[in-house]
């Protein structure tokens, strides 16, 4: 993605189409010394089945707990 090509996204409208906690766990997910190349269409999906996968393990966690 390029600022001078115009094929470029903000975090603003980023934040429009997904929540801040997928955004959060594809930065966490990558590594900090590689190059990050977001692609609309798959780049958020491994992080939203993580985040699902997370969700369902600690709403588990907490039902067993009660």
């Amino acid at each position: 993605m390029s600022k001078s090509l115009k094929n470029f996204i903000t975090i603003k409208e980023l934040l429009k189409l997904v929540p801040a906690r997928i955004i959060k766990l594809y930065f966490l997910i990558h590594r900090y010394d590689v190059i990050l190349n977001y692609d609309p269409e798959n780049s958020l999906k491994e992080s939203e089945k993580k985040d699902k996968r997370y969700r369902n393990f600690f709403g588990t966690l907490k039902a067993s707990i009660r």
